[in-house]
């Protein structure tokens, strides 16, 4: 009489195992939803830019296969970074890990209305020198992920850099009252790239990418005006102006440029050389000094890094 009791508790534990396992079996790497994520700032892309376009491909022998020809990636509160959801996906479908696929490969550009033209191994952009974050335009480092790299079917972190050049000016002046300096501006030696498109080739053997062509469709001679700066009383350290620009990568412009402005009221002149063109995410910050004779002194450029500016005010950037 207690064998049905026995059979019955048996079964039951079987079916709790079984709901157990299929609890715990997660989905196979090589079949997992291909994701975004990625990096620009300490603050998200998302807080600068809401769009990218990207293009996936991967290798299956010697065959170069497309999975993303240009999609459209939507940044979602809720979702995230999605290629399946909102404006411009209508014809984008849900893409994988290939399990079949020895290698694939990754890289976009931001926001996706600058992108002219994306291929397996090039995008190009279209670009404009400008003092405003959400008028530049963005490009990827390349992400490669071979079939046995622990990154194999984990999201897709894509690192941004600007295609823009950062420039700015940076002040010292020790005094015991200080100094109230206005109406600065920077006279370049010819006319400069004011827009354009700029391409950019992948090597998927080399980590880094550089600009591969710049196009100009526009011209200006207008000098570049910074906004006013207050240095301190007593301060030893250079001070730079809050708003920098953000300029295409034009070769024309190395050679001698002038710095005017104003100290307390007093118009300075200054011609000073610019002897290296600027490249896609450097800054350059040009020093000045004003001695003790009342002479304003070119002191040299700091070249550095450029990893991005925060969308919060007062112009904070961060280098590296």
């Amino acid at each position: 009489m207690k064998r049905p009791t026995t059979i019955i508790a048996i079964v039951f534990a079987l079916c709790l195992a079984e709901a157990c396992w299929k609890e715990t079996v997660s989905v196979p790497k090589d079949n997992a939803p291909l994701d975004f994520s990625s990096s620009f700032t300490r603050a998200p892309l998302s807080e600068v830019f809401t769009t990218f376009k990207v293009w996936t491909s991967i290798q299956k022998a010697d065959n170069t296969i497309t999975l993303m020809n240009g999609y459209r990636v939507n940044f979602d509160l809720s979702e995230g970074w999605t290629y399946i959801l909102g404006e411009g996906t209508e014809s984008q479908h849900l893409q994988r890990w290939d399990e079949g696929a020895s290698v694939h490969r990754f890289h976009a550009g931001a926001p996706q209305e600058n992108v002219t033209t994306i291929s397996d191994n090039s995008v190009c952009v279209s670009v404009k020198s400008t003092t405003t974050l959400s008028e530049t335009s963005l490009f990827t480092t390349p992400y490669v992920v071979n079939k046995h790299d622990p990154k194999w079917g984990e999201t897709v972190n894509l690192v941004f850099n600007y295609a823009n050049a950062r420039v700015n000016l940076a002040f010292k002046y020790i005094s015991a009252v200080g100094a109230s300096l206005t109406d600065i501006k920077l006279t370049p030696p010819a006319p400069y790239a004011s827009e354009g498109t700029m391409d950019f080739e992948y090597l998927w053997h080399i980590p880094k990418v550089k600009a591969s062509g710049l196009t100009i469709s526009s011209k200006s001679s207008a000098p570049l005006s910074f906004p006013d700066l207050v240095i301190p009383a007593n301060s030893d350290k250079y001070h730079e102006t809050s708003v920098p620009w953000l300029m295409i990568p034009d070769p024309a412009i190395a050679g001698q440029w002038t710095l005017s402005l104003k100290i307390d009221g007093i118009e300075k002149v200054i011609p000073f050389t610019q002897s290296k063109s600027w490249e896609s995410g450097k800054s350059y910050t040009y020093r000045f000094e004003y001695t003790d004779k009342a002479n304003l002194v070119f002191t040299g450029t700091n070249t550095e890094l450029f990893v991005g500016e925060g969308p919060e005010s007062g112009g904070e950037h961060n280098f590296s």
